[in-house]
């Protein structure tokens, strides 16, 4: 199995490249007085130092995990991820939010994580649309496009936090902090109709 480095990069050059040129459309109006969403380089950086510190205690056993459920392998063999004051989180590249709270950044990451191993891996070609067009055959009366995309993730999320690390609460979690999101929640549904090892035995190669 290939087991990607991870890296934890300052973001900062990222920022002033890009940063105040999408603030104005990226952000939510909300957002924009949040204190959280206005940090400064140093913040940042610190704030990437804690994101690091939470995450490598878990970083083998996720990793692994993740790879073993799946028989899938990282293609990319270093994965650099980058702290942000962005609302959300995204895998293509990685950025976490630096809203969140370490402890919380560690599910934040394995869900980024697990968008880039089953987009990105070693078994197919890196392809978003032929990709969800098979979850479109697996789960065909998931019609919501984010939520479609969002049933693998989380069947595994749940498999890794419950079984493999033995810390449920996470799972539990994860589904409360996506209940005001409804793609992501009904994705959640669904897991919960239809098993997650179930899912699981699907998607897996």
């Amino acid at each position: 199995m290939n087991y990607p480095q991870i890296r934890f990069q300052s973001s900062f050059l990222l920022i002033d490249a890009i940063y105040n040129d999408i603030e104005s459309a990226y952000m939510p109006p909300q957002a924009k007085t949040d204190e959280r969403n206005k940090l400064s380089r140093e913040a940042i950086n610190e704030k990437l130092e804690e994101f690091e510190k939470a995450w490598r205690p878990y970083e083998e056993r996720l990793i692994k995990g993740m790879c073993e459920l799946l028989n899938l392998e990282f293609r990319q063999n270093v994965i650099d991820i980058y702290a942000a004051p962005f609302t959300h989180s995204f895998s293509f590249p990685m950025f976490i939010a630096t809203k969140y709270e370490p402890d919380r950044a560690i599910e934040v990451i394995t869900h980024e994580l697990l968008h880039c191993l089953l987009y990105d891996n070693s078994s197919h070609k890196f392809d978003f649309a032929v990709q969800n067009e098979k979850w479109r055959q697996l789960f065909s009366d998931v019609d919501d496009g984010i939520a479609l995309i969002h049933v693998p993730v989380h069947a595994v999320l749940q498999a890794l936090f419950d079984d493999i690390i033995g810390e449920p609460e996470r799972t539990k979690r994860d589904k409360e902090m996506c209940g005001k999101w409804p793609s992501y929640n009904s994705a959640w549904e669904y897991v919960e109709k239809h098993g997650y090892k179930e899912i699981i035995e699907q998607i897996k190669i």
